[in-house]
């Protein structure tokens, strides 16, 4: 029984006797006071447990509670601080990164110009002044923050075609502004990024409220290509008469699939005769066109020449930051985010060098996407080793695009589109003596 009293339990008379056989008045006196004593020391030790119990009388539970928030809490404000610290680290090696392609292109523009790297940077910023569009890094651009790499192919795009346009429109840009082309021909191998470059400038042009009509030919029936020609660049000159803005006519095929040359290709007659007469001074109507070549010999010689086509732009192998930036942008649109931050671009680059590589941007998207497609499990970061196997089986199996005969066909095509812009001379007079 004194061990009950000593856990603090209240004793009563039936429990004490229980063990006294008999009972007198001395036992009954003494019975009174041994339960007077259990009962004060039971609560004295309930008293004593409360004054040394670390939850300070306050509910244990209660107490659990408060130290599990504190540790929760504790452990949230370290968590948050890590991943500050990581976010500015990533941040610093993306700003880096940036930094590093932008002197890139830079020193492209100024090799490719012939200009200083001053003028070069000048000419670099401009753009990006002109693009008016924000740049997310996040694989979602639009308009020519979408194309990656090929600085000088968007500068001359932007400077020759997107700024007239605008500028002519709407007085924007007076200070970019140059004479408005005809016409635009993007011509090189494919997949080389021709149609999706097309594309993004129509886009762009787009977003900054410019009126852009796509035209689709058919294969067959040429006499429906000519009447789609034919309103095509009449509803741009209805528009410019209307709002004074300037149209973008898009060609959404390889040109030169319908306008081929007419001695060889009488069947593409109309189609020719069709553009010839719509494009002949077409941007002071209100009309320009743009549209995409694989090979630019097999076209009509009048329609490539200066006054129809004005700006024609070669788009064939890329260069070396512009195969990281693809790389990049491409891991960003598939959701391999983390892939992208430790991605070794240099390897793939110097792997290309040394076996004398040169691929399109179609094919390093194709790279990116089987390379997703082989992971070992959804988490597995897409590294350099899988994009170089990727580039390893497909060189075996495929074709790649941009091989030494195509390259050699390129050339080809950049001479002579170059012959078509260099004025005839007149013949000179004979003097008369």
């Amino acid at each position: 029984m004194r061990i009950s009293a000593l856990n603090g339990t209240k004793l009563n008379s039936f429990s004490l006797r229980k063990n006294v056989p008999k009972i007198n008045n001395a036992g009954i006196e003494k019975e009174n006071n041994l339960q007077k004593m259990t009962n004060s020391y039971g609560k004295a030790q309930i008293v004593i447990n409360r004054h040394y119990n670390p939850s300070f009388g306050m509910d244990p539970v209660m107490l659990a509670a408060i130290l599990g928030y504190a540790l929760f809490y504790t452990g949230v404000v370290g968590a948050s601080v890590y991943k500050t610290n990581l976010d500015e680290k990533e941040r610093a090696e993306e700003q880096a990164r940036i930094e590093k392609e932008t002197n890139d292109s830079i020193n492209n523009i100024s090799q490719k110009f012939g200009v200083s790297y001053e003028d070069a940077k000048n000419y670099h910023y401009s753009f990006l002044r002109l693009a008016d569009i924000p740049i997310t890094n996040d694989g979602n651009e639009k308009g020519l923050n979408a194309v990656q790499g090929y600085g000088v192919e968007k500068y001359k795009l932007a400077m020759d075609l997107i700024a007239p346009i605008v500028s002519a429109s709407t007085g924007q840009y007076l200070g970019y502004s140059k004479q408005l082309p005809n016409g635009v021909l993007l011509y090189g191998p494919t997949g080389g990024g021709k149609t999706y470059m097309a594309d993004k400038v129509c886009e762009h042009l787009r977003y900054l409220g410019m009126k852009v009509t796509d035209v689709d030919l058919s294969e067959t029936n040429h006499s429906q290509n000519v009447r789609t020609i034919q309103k095509a660049f009449s509803d741009a000159k209805e528009n410019y008469e209307k709002t004074g803005k300037i149209t973008l006519i898009n060609f959404k095929q390889d040109i030169d699939n319908f306008f081929m040359d007419r001695r060889n290709h009488p069947e593409c007659v109309r189609e020719i005769r069709a553009l010839l007469k719509c494009s002949d001074k077409c941007a002071q109507k209100g009309a320009v066109w743009i549209g995409t070549a694989n090979n630019p010999q097999l076209m009509d010689p009048a329609i490539l020449r200066p006054g129809r086509a004005d700006l024609k732009i070669p788009i064939g192998n890329m260069e070396d930051f512009a195969v990281s930036d693809m790389i990049k942008y491409t891991l960003y649109k598939y959701g391999e985010q983390n892939s992208a931050q430790d991605f070794d671009y240099q390897k793939v680059i110097d792997t290309m060098k040394d076996d004398m590589l040169i691929y399109t941007p179609a094919e390093l998207e194709l790279f990116v996407s089987k390379a997703r497609h082989h992971k070992a499990f959804p988490e597995q970061l897409i590294t350099a080793d899988m994009i170089i196997a990727e580039m390893k089986i497909y060189n075996q199996e495929d074709f790649p695009t941009m091989n030494d005969e195509m390259i050699c066909r390129f050339n080809e095509d950049k001479e002579y589109v170059g012959k078509l812009d260099i004025p005839k001379s007149k013949p000179q007079k004979k003097s008369e003596n």
